[in-house]
Protein backbone atom coordinates (compact mmCIF):
# COMPACT_ATOMS: atom_id res chain seq x y z
CA UNK A 1 0.00 0.00 0.00
CA UNK A 2 2.67 2.59 1.00
CA UNK A 3 4.10 2.05 -2.88
CA UNK A 4 0.38 2.27 -4.55
CA UNK A 5 0.23 5.66 -1.73
CA UNK A 6 3.75 6.99 -3.63
CA UNK A 7 2.58 6.21 -7.01
CA UNK A 8 -0.54 7.97 -6.63
CA UNK A 9 1.52 11.19 -5.26
CA UNK A 10 4.21 10.96 -7.90
CA UNK A 11 1.44 10.72 -10.56
CA UNK A 12 -0.67 13.87 -9.57
CA UNK A 13 2.63 16.01 -8.79
CA UNK A 14 3.79 15.54 -12.63
CA UNK A 15 0.60 15.96 -13.91
CA UNK A 16 -0.95 18.93 -11.77
CA UNK A 17 1.28 20.60 -9.86
CA UNK A 18 1.05 18.49 -6.66
CA UNK A 19 -1.68 20.23 -5.35
CA UNK A 20 -4.81 18.18 -4.18
CA UNK A 21 -7.15 21.27 -4.90
CA UNK A 22 -7.25 24.92 -7.12
CA UNK A 23 -9.57 27.55 -7.00
CA UNK A 24 -8.90 30.48 -9.71
CA UNK A 25 -11.07 33.79 -9.88
CA UNK A 26 -9.75 35.71 -12.97
CA UNK A 27 -11.08 38.78 -13.85
CA UNK A 28 -9.83 40.87 -16.68
CA UNK A 29 -10.36 44.48 -18.02
CA UNK A 30 -10.78 46.46 -21.40
CA UNK A 31 -7.04 47.32 -21.01
CA UNK A 32 -6.78 44.02 -20.41
CA UNK A 33 -5.34 44.54 -16.72
CA UNK A 34 -6.74 42.76 -13.85
CA UNK A 35 -6.52 40.07 -10.66
CA UNK A 36 -6.31 36.80 -10.24
CA UNK A 37 -7.61 35.17 -7.07
CA UNK A 38 -5.52 31.75 -6.11
CA UNK A 39 -6.63 29.01 -3.93
CA UNK A 40 -4.20 26.37 -3.68
CA UNK A 41 -5.43 23.24 -0.62
CA UNK A 42 -2.31 21.13 -0.22
CA UNK A 43 -2.30 18.30 1.61
CA UNK A 44 -0.35 18.64 4.75
CA UNK A 45 1.55 15.19 4.14
CA UNK A 46 2.46 16.12 1.07
CA UNK A 47 3.95 19.93 2.01
CA UNK A 48 5.76 17.71 5.69
CA UNK A 49 7.22 15.00 2.97
CA UNK A 50 9.58 17.86 1.60
CA UNK A 51 8.42 16.48 -2.03
CA UNK A 52 8.28 20.64 -2.82
CA UNK A 53 11.34 21.53 -2.03
CA UNK A 54 14.50 20.81 -3.45
CA UNK A 55 13.41 17.37 -4.94
CA UNK A 56 13.89 17.58 -9.07
CA UNK A 57 11.58 15.07 -9.49
CA UNK A 58 8.48 17.35 -8.24
CA UNK A 59 7.54 20.31 -9.93
CA UNK A 60 7.97 23.65 -7.98
CA UNK A 61 4.85 25.33 -6.83
CA UNK A 62 4.66 28.75 -4.61
CA UNK A 63 3.82 27.44 -1.17
CA UNK A 64 5.15 30.23 0.95
CA UNK A 65 4.72 34.05 0.65
CA UNK A 66 8.79 34.14 -0.07
CA UNK A 67 7.88 31.50 -2.67
CA UNK A 68 5.11 33.65 -4.17
CA UNK A 69 6.84 36.73 -3.87
CA UNK A 70 10.29 35.38 -5.65
CA UNK A 71 7.82 34.09 -8.54
CA UNK A 72 6.38 37.14 -8.59
CA UNK A 73 9.59 39.04 -9.31
CA UNK A 74 10.05 37.32 -11.84
CA UNK A 75 7.24 37.74 -14.22
CA UNK A 76 7.02 41.62 -15.19
CA UNK A 77 3.71 42.85 -14.82
CA UNK A 78 2.72 41.17 -11.97
CA UNK A 79 2.22 41.93 -8.34
CA UNK A 80 1.55 40.03 -5.09
CA UNK A 81 -1.23 42.04 -3.73
CA UNK A 82 -2.26 39.64 -0.90
CA UNK A 83 -1.30 36.37 0.62
CA UNK A 84 -3.06 34.88 3.33
CA UNK A 85 -2.24 31.07 4.59
CA UNK A 86 -4.18 28.68 6.86
CA UNK A 87 -4.74 24.87 8.19
CA UNK A 88 -7.84 23.24 7.58
CA UNK A 89 -7.89 20.13 8.94
CA UNK A 90 -5.40 17.95 6.91
CA UNK A 91 -4.82 20.41 4.56
CA UNK A 92 -2.97 24.08 4.20
CA UNK A 93 -4.98 26.77 2.72
CA UNK A 94 -2.76 29.29 0.00
CA UNK A 95 -5.02 32.08 -0.70
CA UNK A 96 -3.33 34.89 -3.04
CA UNK A 97 -4.58 37.69 -4.83
CA UNK A 98 -2.33 38.93 -7.75
CA UNK A 99 -2.33 41.92 -9.81
CA UNK A 100 -0.95 41.71 -13.31
CA UNK A 101 -0.98 45.03 -15.97
CA UNK A 102 -1.67 43.09 -18.92
CA UNK A 103 -3.01 39.68 -19.02
CA UNK A 104 0.49 38.19 -20.75
CA UNK A 105 2.15 38.60 -17.22
CA UNK A 106 -0.80 35.97 -15.78
CA UNK A 107 -0.26 34.25 -18.63
CA UNK A 108 3.55 33.19 -17.71
CA UNK A 109 2.71 32.59 -14.14
CA UNK A 110 -0.56 29.98 -14.80
CA UNK A 111 1.18 28.06 -17.93
CA UNK A 112 4.86 27.59 -15.28
CA UNK A 113 2.09 26.29 -12.36
CA UNK A 114 0.38 23.53 -14.60
CA UNK A 115 -2.51 25.31 -16.60
CA UNK A 116 -2.15 26.62 -20.52
CA UNK A 117 -3.30 29.88 -20.47
CA UNK A 118 -3.09 31.76 -23.88
CA UNK A 119 -4.28 35.30 -24.84
CA UNK A 120 -4.61 35.75 -28.65
CA UNK A 121 -5.59 38.82 -30.22
CA UNK A 122 -7.61 37.70 -33.19
CA UNK A 123 -9.07 40.48 -35.61
CA UNK A 124 -9.12 43.16 -32.89
CA UNK A 125 -11.56 40.66 -30.48
CA UNK A 126 -9.36 39.75 -27.74
CA UNK A 127 -9.44 35.61 -27.01
CA UNK A 128 -8.13 33.55 -23.81
CA UNK A 129 -8.06 30.15 -23.90
CA UNK A 130 -7.56 27.78 -21.07
CA UNK A 131 -6.32 24.02 -21.26
CA UNK A 132 -6.86 22.39 -18.04
CA UNK A 133 -5.29 19.14 -18.46
CA UNK A 134 -2.82 17.27 -21.27
CA UNK A 135 -4.73 17.28 -24.49
CA UNK A 136 -6.01 13.62 -25.79
CA UNK A 137 -3.85 14.04 -29.20
CA UNK A 138 -1.01 14.16 -27.00
CA UNK A 139 -1.68 11.68 -24.83
CA UNK A 140 -2.18 9.42 -28.05
CA UNK A 141 1.02 10.06 -29.87
CA UNK A 142 2.93 9.52 -26.73
CA UNK A 143 3.83 7.89 -23.15
CA UNK A 144 2.43 10.26 -20.82
CA UNK A 145 3.87 10.71 -17.15
CA UNK A 146 0.43 8.48 -15.82
CA UNK A 147 0.75 5.96 -18.20
CA UNK A 148 4.62 5.19 -16.57
CA UNK A 149 3.22 5.76 -12.70
CA UNK A 150 0.43 2.91 -13.94
CA UNK A 151 3.57 0.60 -15.43
CA UNK A 152 5.58 1.18 -12.13
CA UNK A 153 2.24 0.62 -10.15
CA UNK A 154 1.31 -2.29 -12.26
CA UNK A 155 -2.26 -1.52 -13.46
CA UNK A 156 -4.71 0.88 -13.49
CA UNK A 157 -4.63 4.25 -10.77
CA UNK A 158 -7.52 5.85 -12.06
CA UNK A 159 -9.63 4.93 -9.24
CA UNK A 160 -6.71 4.97 -6.65
CA UNK A 161 -6.57 8.46 -7.80
CA UNK A 162 -9.91 9.04 -7.44
CA UNK A 163 -9.85 7.35 -4.32
CA UNK A 164 -7.28 9.96 -3.08
CA UNK A 165 -8.51 13.06 -4.15
CA UNK A 166 -11.45 12.45 -3.38
CA UNK A 167 -13.52 15.65 -1.62
CA UNK A 168 -11.09 17.74 -3.78
CA UNK A 169 -11.92 19.75 -6.90
CA UNK A 170 -10.70 22.34 -9.35
CA UNK A 171 -12.63 25.51 -9.79
CA UNK A 172 -11.71 28.09 -12.82
CA UNK A 173 -13.52 31.20 -13.12
CA UNK A 174 -12.91 33.84 -15.58
CA UNK A 175 -14.49 37.26 -16.15
CA UNK A 176 -14.49 39.78 -19.12
CA UNK A 177 -16.24 42.71 -20.36
CA UNK A 178 -19.73 41.61 -20.82
CA UNK A 179 -18.95 37.50 -20.27
CA UNK A 180 -17.87 35.15 -17.71
CA UNK A 181 -17.33 31.41 -17.70
CA UNK A 182 -16.85 28.64 -15.11
CA UNK A 183 -15.22 24.93 -15.03
CA UNK A 184 -15.55 23.00 -12.15
CA UNK A 185 -14.58 19.51 -11.73
CA UNK A 186 -13.34 17.05 -9.09
CA UNK A 187 -9.70 16.84 -9.23
CA UNK A 188 -9.67 13.14 -9.26
CA UNK A 189 -11.49 13.28 -12.42
CA UNK A 190 -9.85 16.16 -14.02
CA UNK A 191 -6.53 13.58 -13.34
CA UNK A 192 -7.28 10.63 -14.82
CA UNK A 193 -9.84 11.63 -17.98
CA UNK A 194 -8.81 11.21 -21.01
CA UNK A 195 -10.61 13.86 -22.81
CA UNK A 196 -9.13 17.26 -23.18
CA UNK A 197 -10.83 19.69 -20.78
CA UNK A 198 -10.81 23.86 -21.92
CA UNK A 199 -12.04 26.83 -22.23
CA UNK A 200 -12.19 29.70 -24.68
CA UNK A 201 -13.91 33.06 -23.76
CA UNK A 202 -13.71 36.64 -25.81
CA UNK A 203 -14.73 39.95 -25.94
Amino acid sequence: MKRAQRVIWITAAVLFTSCVGVKTEITVGRDLSGTARLEYTVSRSLLDSGTLDGNENWPTIPVGKADFERTVSRIEGLTLRSYRERDQGGDRIFEVTLAFDHVSALTGFLSANGQQFAYTNEDGRHVFTTRFNRAASDAASSETSFDKAAQAYGGDLSDLVKQAFEGYRFDFTISVPGDKKTYSAPMGDLLTTSRQESMEISF
